[in-house]
């Protein structure tokens, strides 16, 4: 059964008044982690970022983190299998890759109705319209990732507007 909203983000950890950002992404160099990591450092006290996945950068990443002070602000989950029940407790969804293939976690988190932000590289135009479906940011920017985050927290209109249109683009597009 699908948890609330709320339950979900009480099982993980987090308030009603935390912003929660997630990443769902193999921890590899190109995915652009530590461009969030830093953006984190530079958005509200209650704004998360959730990252779920494993790879080769996991050490270099937390290490990272705690150097900037952020180790309760981000937080590693690993490898997920409950990764639709994340989706549902994730206010946004961020993805900073400097090259990806036609993005399956972009597609899930535009499918669940979620404001994605991603980097403006030419594989997620086709997923990602600028201001329609998402948000596209300039590729390994943490201020843009910043900007773009406080963005969509002001203007709850907007993120909740990106979100219906990203999940009605993938159901006319992409239905399975």
């Amino acid at each position: 059964s699908r948890l609330s909203k709320d339950n979900l983000r009480t099982s993980l950890g987090f308030s009603k008044n935390d912003v929660v950002i997630g990443i769902v992404a193999r921890l590899y160099k190109y995915k652009g982690h530590e461009y969030a990591i830093k953006a984190m450092e530079h958005s509200n006290d209650n704004t998360k970022l959730v990252i779920v996945g494993d790879g080769n950068e996991r050490n270099a990443l937390q290490q990272f983190s705690k150097e900037l002070g952020l180790t309760d602000r981000v937080i590693f989950l690993g490898e997920r299998r409950d990764v639709k029940n994340i989706l549902g407790a994730l206010d946004i969804f961020l993805l900073p890759s400097l090259r990806e293939g036609l993005s399956g976690a972009i597609m899930e988190a535009m499918a669940n109705g979620l404001p994605v932000i991603a980097a403006d590289i030419q594989e997620n135009h086709e997923l990602i319209e600028h201001e329609e479906t998402g948000i596209l940011v300039r590729p390994q920017s943490s201020d843009a990732i910043v900007d773009a985050i406080d963005r969509l927290i002001k203007d709850k209109k907007l993120a909740k507007e990106l979100g219906k249109n990203a999940k009605n683009k993938i159901k006319k597009e992409y239905s399975i």
